[in-house]
């Protein structure tokens, strides 16, 4: 082969080129060389001579070798260290979940102020450890770069009203008003990815506001939309506004207080991942703004919504079947429990194959249908609310329980238009959400007359 390579150069097939060679050589064992051949052509005597060079490669590609493992394997133990802890917040979730409706059943039914105190430092306990769960793997996820960003437009409007839902209950327990201002605006963004990151910002509001009030809405600045999340709270030092968005910095909390975990840092991942810019401005004892910018997008290019915003009225619901399909067996029985315990009849299955057998059956007929969205038998609990609903001939309400916090389960659930709940979810947020989605329903502007 190398001779055949020289014939070449020398007859002017190839100049200036190089080839690799692996050959056994004394005291040095087997060696990867490269020769590289530049023909040099005498005109006068009309001769032309070869210019070898000889490198020796072969430590560097055994470096490089040795690199492309290391990358591997770490690259693996990422992966696996990712579905651990995926699956270790899934397992951890389900006797929280149990733990958080106990709760709040106890906290309807004790009178006592002793134990009404203790009822609420353990809502506040079940508390800090869902949030620091999240944040656990929201960051782990970040870093394994297992979140990439699916950019389309869609109408902002969608996002705002989930967030409106999920958090009304959580600053009307800590005793703060919410306005989630609606806007006709569509954007450019991952749905997803946007819903995590401004979820963040909301949750950061209501940790740190101890009275008052916050505001989540829109403001259009040239052809970009900036989403702001004001707030009445103390504030925060000039010299601390970049510190924020690192991990484990935390304001005025000398004790880690644990209800303050690492969402900023979650924010500032997501925001450069989206390219979208996150700004804060802030005064001492005057509240914070924190807002992030992307891009507006035209309605045409835009995804359908996933579903229509109503009027509902105010009056409680409390009659009718709630089928619950749920396998954790502590977690099934505590929300029939919980559902019994506010006037609702209950049919509870273990997975989605007893659901549907059950509901084949003379099982009354489901006003709504709390489903898990992670079941045995392959079915997911998007899968088994379509069959349910086929089944049943009508469009039933749904309430999605998860306990997968990942981007691309949120973005499955939302495609349907589903409520969503991540579990721990709290009694009092889950019979909210049921009495709305459960209440009768009007197009808004009906009542008005047009």
């Amino acid at each position: 082969g190398l001779l055949d390579f020289l014939n070449k150069v020398r007859g002017g097939g190839a100049s200036d080129a190089e080839v690799v060679v692996e050959a056994n050589l004394p005291d040095l064992g087997r060696r990867t060389l490269i020769i590289g051949a530049g023909a040099i052509r005498d005109g006068v005597a009309e001769t032309t001579r070869i210019l070898l060079s000889i490198d020796d490669d072969t430590e560097r590609r055994q470096t490089a070798r040795a690199l492309e493992e290391a990358k591997q394997q770490a690259e693996q133990a990422n992966l696996a260290k990712s579905r651990f802890l995926a699956a270790a917040s899934h397992d951890l979730r389900q006797p929280l979940q149990t733990l958080s409706l106990l709760q709040g059943l106890m906290g309807r039914k004790v009178k006592d102020p002793e134990v009404s105190r203790l009822v609420s430092l353990m809502d506040a306990t079940l508390g800090a450890m869902s949030g620091m769960l999240n944040t656990l793997l929201d960051i782990n996820q970040l870093e394994a770069g297992m979140e990439q960003p699916e950019v389309v437009t869609f109408p902002i409007d969608d996002l705002l009203l989930r967030l409106r839902t999920e958090f009304g209950y959580h600053a009307a327990a800590n005793g703060l008003g919410l306005r989630v201002v609606p806007s006709s605006a569509h954007v450019r963004s991952d749905p997803a990815l946007l819903e995590q990151l401004v979820r963040n910002l909301l949750a950061n509001a209501v940790k740190y506001t101890r009275d008052g009030k916050v505001l989540l809405g829109c403001r259009r600045h040239g052809d970009s939309l900036r989403i702001e999340v004001w707030d009445t709270g103390p504030g925060i030092p000039d010299e601390q506004l970049e510190a924020i968005f690192q991990e484990f910095h935390q304001l005025g909390n000398p004790a880690r207080e644990r209800s303050r975990g690492l969402g900023l840092a979650i924010v500032r991942r997501l925001s450069d991942l989206l390219d979208h810019r996150v700004d804060v401005r802030s005064r001492l004892g005057s509240g914070s703004v924190f807002s992030v910018a992307l891009p507006i997008g035209r309605p045409e290019d835009g995804q359908p919504r996933a579903r229509r915003r109503f009027q509902t009225t105010t009056s409680a619901v409390r009659a009718g079947v709630v089928l619950i399909v749920e396998d954790d067996p502590d977690v099934r029985e505590t929300l029939a429990l919980a559902f019994r315990n506010s006037g609702f009849t209950t049919v509870a299955a273990d997975s989605g194959e007893q659901a549907i057998a059950t509901l084949a059956r003379d099982a009354p007929d489901p006003r709504l249908l709390v489903v898990d969205y992670d079941l045995p038998g392959g079915l997911t609990g998007l899968e088994v609310v379509e069959r349910l609903r086929e089944q049943a001939g009508r469009s039933i309400p749904v309430i999605i329980l998860t306990g997968d916090i990942s981007t691309a389960t949120s973005g499955a659930i939302n495609e349907f238009g589903f409520v969503r709940l991540v579990k721990p979810v709290k009694l009092e947020e889950l019979m909210g959400v049921t009495q709305e989605l459960l209440q009768p329903v009007q197009p808004a502007g009906a009542a008005q007359g047009r």
